[in-house]
């Protein structure tokens, strides 16, 4: 058998497993693959999202304290991830209320989560109108980072942006708002004076 000669061909330094499929189910990365027999006694292949065992479905807490676009973000990007795996639009819905269920564990709100997901699959079923962005020029670009610290980096970006606006209309300004660890502020380690 092919699986015992490569573990012969690397032992012990290397050992190769295997997984088969249990209940016509069988786990490849994020994706759940199932076989699934159709009227006219075909196979069919069905796509769902994968969760481990292991997975606890902690996430980021809704009341924790970083920006809210990072929050609407992480809901966005489950949405897109279970919409992107899926290949029906049951096993779609069945991943959305197990999703919603996990948001409402880490505290998020029933109606953005509502609003998040009409949002998203109002985007998909409108057709994107390109964007010509043959005229942007990346070296003229000017890109600043404030770090986040509440209300008051929402509030400054917004000023800035809108100054550039009505002033320097032909200045190119981008300010990003992110996260920062408070080691990067100072050390919380206490440094004693070495006696020579």
């Amino acid at each position: 058998m092919f699986f015992e000669y490569l573990n012969m061909c690397h032992d012990p330094n290397i050992k190769f497993t295997m997984e088969t499929e249990e209940k016509c189910q069988l786990p490849f990365l994020d994706v759940l693959l199932s076989k699934q027999s159709t009227s006219d006694n075909q196979c069919s292949c069905v796509t769902s999202v994968f969760w481990k065992k292991t997975y606890n479905g902690l996430l980021t807490n809704y009341f924790s304290f970083t920006p809210f676009k990072y929050k609407l973000g992480l809901i966005k990007t489950l949405i897109d991830r279970a919409y992107k795996i899926n290949n029906t639009t049951q096993g779609f819905q069945n991943d959305i209320k197990n999703l919603s269920v996990i948001l409402k564990c880490n505290l998020f709100p029933s109606w953005l989560i509502d609003k998040s997901v009409k949002r998203y699959l109002r985007k998909v079923k409108t057709t994107e109108q390109d964007i010509d962005t043959s005229t942007f020029d990346a070296s003229k670009c000017h890109f600043y980072k404030l770090p986040y610290i509440g209300f008051y980096s929402t509030y400054t970006r917004k000023k800035i942006s809108s100054f550039i606006i009505k002033y320097c209309k032909d200045f190119n300004v981008k300010v990003i708002v992110s996260s920062f660890k408070l080691s990067t502020t100072f050390s919380p380690k206490d440094f004693k004076s070495r006696v020579v």
